[in-house]
């Protein structure tokens, strides 16, 4: 697994509009990566509801969200049309960012374990969480990027 200090792995996945997104793309930029295990899966979906209420608290902060869901692009292009989602969700169907991450789950089932990373403009891991409980956790993004930024 990927450790705070590390470079984020480079990726390139498609998102809910089919559009290519790579990580390079946001060099120079903050970015908070939002991995999660299915589009409709209940706990899921509760966290990108957080995240998307949240989204102009994000760029206030003048940092950039993604979304990264195991399951296929449609579904991903469907739950992000439900939910009216502000930034992308990327597919990453075929769990290959995942595995770079480090993140797969030990139960086949699960595809993953539900992962935030924060990643600074050069491209450097900053903050990682591994988590189950989505209830605060965008809370808790928030209050991190707010420290680590008046650190800059």
């Amino acid at each position: 697994m990927i450790k705070e200090g590390d470079r984020a792995p480079d990726f390139c996945l498609k998102n809910q509009f089919y559009e290519d997104v790579c990580l390079r793309d946001y060099r120079g930029r903050w970015l908070v990566l939002f991995f999660y295990r299915n589009h409709f899966g209940l706990l899921c979906g509760r966290l990108i509801k957080q995240v998307n209420d949240n989204y102009n608290k994000f760029r206030e902060l003048g940092v950039e969200v993604l979304g990264i869901g195991a399951s296929e692009l449609e579904l991903g292009k469907l739950f992000a049309e439900f939910l009216n989602v502000k930034f992308s969700l990327l597919s990453d169907e075929n769990l290959d960012v995942s595995e770079k991450y480090g993140i797969l789950a030990e139960d086949p089932e699960d595809k993953i374990r539900r992962c935030t990373v924060i990643v600074d403009p050069k491209g450097v891991v900053r903050k990682i969480w591994i988590y189950e409980d989505v209830e605060n956790h965008v809370k808790d993004v928030l209050k991190s990027l707010e420290i680590i930024l008046s650190e800059k």
